[in-house]
């Protein structure tokens, strides 16, 4: 092997250029245009050109960075992150790793991988036309999300199929949940305190349910006691129509005026505003009145038996 160095000029390091004794191993720094190239063995493995790109394995560089493989049917760039060139980072596209979508469709994936394969990362597949592309995203070699061609975002589900578990939020505002259990879909925690659950949402496969917490190991001062029909009496129920449904008549209540009788059922203060000076309103929760209602019923039917009871007696006399 013969070997060409260049010292630096105050010691210390020095650039070498060895050349192998076999046949057919030139080593060249310039090519004919005068761009910087590194070949070996009469293969161009780098080429960095008077333009400023850089080019590994191709001397048609169209890019600042532009990098191919060596075979003509796989397209992608890995870095490895260990010597068994299993457990790397994969960018590109082709036949190789970076193809390997499962529907069959051409794509470029941007992921890692190790030994068993695809791990984690997102794809972007052609589909079967210009329009019919779509994004995905992976983890444990699943696909866990996709961003489809009509901007619908899929969790859990590759497609607007009604029968899949997953959660659907379509571009239109509609958002759709799949559960294929009679269970649970949403279950929502206090996380200012311990973390217990406050409610949930359950479905069968006929109903849905709005739960909120009642069991009698959360609560204390538990009384049947109350007198409901004096509060009940206090409620106003109206008929209005929102400003902005002019036509359109409902029956309801004015939020501040059953915040004094029943204050759980109402949320936000009365005349407040945003930053902006806009409307904050307040919010009602109708079914936090259905105690009230029950207990006032209740006590006007034990009114109406003993009344009936002395017309009773009254009669029988």
């Amino acid at each position: 092997m013969s070997t060409f160095k260049l010292p630096a000029a105050s010691g210390g390091g020095s650039i070498s250029i060895k050349v192998p004794a076999s046949s057919g191993s030139d080593v060249d720094l310039l090519d004919t245009s005068g761009n910087l190239a590194i070949s070996g063995t009469s293969t161009l493995t780098g080429n960095v050109t008077a333009a400023g790109t850089v080019g590994i394995n191709t001397t048609d560089v169209d890019a600042i960075l532009h990098v191919q493989s060596n075979t003509s049917n796989d397209h992608h760039t890995s870095i490895l992150a260990t010597g068994n060139g299993n457990d790397r980072w994969t960018f590109g596209a082709g036949t190789g790793p970076a193809d390997s979508n499962s529907d069959g469709n051409k794509c470029i994936r941007s992921g890692l991988y190790f030994d068993t394969g695809f791990v984690a990362g997102t794809t972007f597949t052609r589909g079967g036309s210009a329009t019919a592309g779509y994004m995905s995203f992976d983890t444990n070699q699943t696909e866990r999300m996709r961003i489809d061609s009509s901007g619908n975002v899929l969790i859990g589900k590759t497609g607007e199929v009604s029968t899949q578990d997953g959660f659907q939020f379509k571009q239109t505002g509609e958002c759709i949940i799949g559960r294929g259990s009679n269970d649970t879909v949403f279950v929502f925690q206090d996380s200012n305190s311990s973390g217990a659950t406050v409610g949930s949402i359950s479905i069968t496969s006929s109903n849905t349910a709005f739960n909120t917490s009642s069991d009698y190991r959360l609560k204390e001062n538990i009384t049947t006691s109350w007198d409901a029909i004096t509060r009940l009496k206090q409620l106003k129920p109206s008929r209005f129509n929102f400003k902005v449904a002019k036509d359109k008549t409902i029956d309801g209540f004015i939020a501040h005026e059953v915040s004094s009788i029943i204050p759980e059922a109402i949320t936000g203060e009365k005349d407040a505003v945003n930053e902006d000076g806009s409307v904050k309103p307040q919010g009602i929760d109708q079914s936090k009145l259905v105690p009230l209602l029950t207990k006032s019923l209740q006590e006007a039917i034990a009114k109406i038996e003993t009344l009936e009871a002395k017309v009773a007696a009254l009669e029988a006399a």
